[in-house]
């Protein structure tokens, strides 16, 4: 650092960092996306291929730990691998896992994060953020070299896009630390690397102006050891969107001196030497921030070889046939996650089978829409097989009539639809929302299907489906990030089956496929709550609290506090098969449980064991009504039993009265609560 000239510090501490030709330092980009597979943000004209599993709504609805990790480390061969093919343009820092909250079902970038709960976000990237960085065998994890490096954000309590570079989230102190904190302390307790701060502020301090925040919280009580990035022009918004500072240069400095690290977006590098200059910020801050990103660097092994810095490593997808085992290997984890993140929320004649259904009517924006399948935040897929394609790898007879796009108000071809969903064995209707309804930047108004075009469709399909004698299948399928009030075709005869998929990914269509023609057993359940239309009509987008309040109306948010009705529960999720559960603790006041599954048939198929627990004080004086405090997924055959021990955190019996641990009700029965009386 020492031969390092003032400029060529601030010119380092960026997103995009130049050439230092004098020391023969080569370029660096710190931006890169590895959210549900490798997207490389430097180089659109380089072409490359890589594995596009479902985004992480989806893959937080399979509740398995083992999958988590499984696609980050497929996602972490393949940067690792690409980085070395493309040569010393892209870096090997990734702006992912996104663990924020999701606070609010209209929230544009829910689909981005597994899900409500900050358990159930915190635990996914405990085990996606290890696997990314070192593999599965964890062999450097601790102080050893990584392969590649992870960074989650957004810190902290980010959860809209209206106004998100200016908004202010007012948030109480309890409500901060048990909802908007913890996925962040489970990051850097997984070995993080990196950590963004976000674009709004809290309580009036912008997040990357927040010493509190960035050194006091993170690096002090936590032991945070890696680079802070800031949100792209988040640096810039203190001053241009909060008003925080009187100039771009303040806004350096605060930021600087708060603990940041380095910038998206070029303010630090544009202003930094004004900053400097004018003794706004000190060389002290300038190195400390440079420190973090070369330690980091180094320790990558950026620049062991300065006149090659990136040279095929140890940790990649090796030779040409071990490259083509992998790819094969990542192709067929980005299925078996697409099956897993499949919910079934209402059934009747599901499974089908080719010779009682056959001639498939198949209607909807979603049904034959690539790009849709993968959300936001992907890289260029190998092959991206739509429920149509899927439909008709099966063998089905498929006649396709999209009826109109997400949101249209009119649905065309009305006579051909009603005729082929009268003459076919079954009708299949893909609806939802795609990234015009919902994206970064772009929130949701309405928790309804988006136009009026969608529902009109449902409405023509069920009822041409009825015939004098006999009624037709009639599946509906939600192709979506956030929920949608679902309550009508719930509650309609004329609506068989409905399924959520969430944005499945690459092999999206052939697992939809699967699911309805039998040859899987659907097991993912809900990570949101489903709530009726008239939750975002009461609640303000705003709203950061979470806890009811009687006073003024307020339900609260998520499972954990959300006093109102719902359409469907966080967990909620059905199979083809009967699993029986038994709950057992092996002695009292003791946190150790056991769950006893059974599968009674008809099929083989998995099963995710969500355990939760309730305070004395359950749904009172601020408490959650219930904390999810483990979860499992277990694979069982016709007719197989398994026991599965969760250890709980003992700091949950710590108040005296009675403690219960219990699981959802859904389809299955068995003893399904266990009290624990702490005196």
């Amino acid at each position: 650092m020492s031969a390092l000239h003032p400029e060529e510090k601030i010119s380092m501490l960026g997103n995009k960092v130049p050439s230092i030709r004098r020391l023969s330092l080569p370029p660096y980009n710190w931006w890169n996306e590895a959210l549900h597979g490798v997207s490389f943000s430097c180089c659109p004209d380089i072409y490359f291929k890589s594995t596009s599993f479902p985004q992480v709504c989806s893959l937080g609805l399979s509740f398995n730990r083992s999958l988590f990790s499984a696609i980050g480390d497929a996602i972490g061969l393949e940067a690792v691998e690409h980085v070395w093919r493309v040569g010393d343009v892209p870096g090997l820092t990734f702006w992912s896992p996104n663990v924020n909250l999701f606070r609010d079902p209209r929230w544009g970038r829910g689909q981005e994060v597994p899900g409500e709960d900050p358990y159930l976000n915190g635990e996914y990237a405990a085990e996606w953020i290890p696997a990314l960085q070192y593999g599965l065998t964890g062999e450097g994890r601790g102080g050893g070299k990584p392969r590649v490096a992870a960074a989650c954000k957004h810190f902290a309590a980010y959860s809209l896009e209206t106004g998100r570079r200016s908004f202010d989230a007012r948030v109480d102190e309890r409500d901060l630390n048990d909802s908007y904190l913890p996925m962040f302390k489970r990051c850097v307790e997984s070995g993080a690397l990196g950590l963004m701060c976000s674009y709004n502020a809290i309580n009036g301090v912008p997040s990357c102006a927040s010493a509190e925040l960035l050194t006091n919280k993170l690096r002090t009580e936590w032991g945070f050891e890696g680079y802070v990035t800031g949100d792209c022009s988040a640096v810039e918004s203190i001053f241009t969107g909060h008003k925080y500072a009187n100039s771009t240069e303040e806004a350096v400095a605060i930021a600087l001196r708060a603990g940041l690290s380095s910038d998206c977006g070029g303010a630090i590098q544009s202003r930094g030497m004004a900053a400097l200059n004018s003794k706004l910020v000190s060389m002290e801050d300038v190195n400390r921030a440079l420190r973090d990103l070369l330690r980091l660097q180094f320790r990558l092994g950026y620049y062991n070889n300065l006149s090659s810095p990136v040279n095929e490593p140890s940790e990649g997808m090796g030779s040409s046939r071990q490259r083509l085992y992998q790819v094969r290997m990542h192709n067929e984890l980005a299925l078996e996650a697409a099956r897993q993140g499949i919910v079934l929320l209402k059934n009747g004649p599901l499974p089908f089978n080719l010779s009682n259904h056959h001639s498939i009517g198949l209607f909807g924006p979603n049904a034959d829409s690539p790009i849709t399948m993968q959300g936001n935040y992907f890289g260029e897929a190998p092959y991206l097989i739509t429920p149509k394609q899927g439909f008709e790898d099966m063998g089905a007879q498929v006649r396709y009539l999209k009826g109109c796009h997400v949101s249209d108000d009119t649905i065309s071809e009305s006579d051909e639809i009603c005729k082929v969903a009268a003459t076919a064995d079954a009708s299949v209707l893909i609806m939802g929302m795609d990234q015009t309804i919902e994206s970064e930047g772009r929130d949701r108004v309405s928790l309804t299907l988006p136009g009026a075009a969608q529902d009109k469709l449902i409405r023509l399909v069920s009822s041409c489906s009825q015939g004098k004698n006999t009624k037709k299948p009639v599946i509906l399928i939600i192709m979506a990030g956030g929920p949608i009030d679902l309550s009508s075709y719930k509650d309609d005869e004329n609506v068989d089956s409905i399924l959520y998929v969430g944005y499945p990914g690459q092999a999206g269509g052939s697992a939809i496929a699967e699911c309805l023609w039998g040859q899987f057993n659907p097991s993912g359940r809900l990570t949101t709550t489903i709530y009726p239309q008239e939750y975002a009509q009461l609640v303000d987008l705003g709203d950061m609290r979470m806890r009811p309040s009687p006073s003024d109306g307020f339900p609260g948010r998520t499972h954990r506090f959300y006093v109102g009705n719902v359409v469907y529960p966080f967990g909620y999720g059905l199979s083809y098969s009967h699993f029986k559960r038994r709950l057992i603790s092996s002695q009292n006041q003791s946190t150790d449980i056991e769950v006893e599954v059974s599968n009674e048939g008809p099929i083989d198929g998995s099963h995710s064991i969500l355990l939760f627990h309730s305070g004395p004080s359950a749904g009172k004086e601020g408490n959650p009504i219930q904390t999810l405090v483990g979860f499992s997924k277990v694979t069982l055959v016709v007719g197989e039993t398994r026991t599965t021990a969760f250890s709980t955190d003992k700091a949950l019996l710590q108040k005296p009265g009675v403690h219960k641990f219990f699981l959802l009700a859904d389809n299955e029965d068995g003893e399904r609560t266990h009290k624990v009386i702490v005196d």
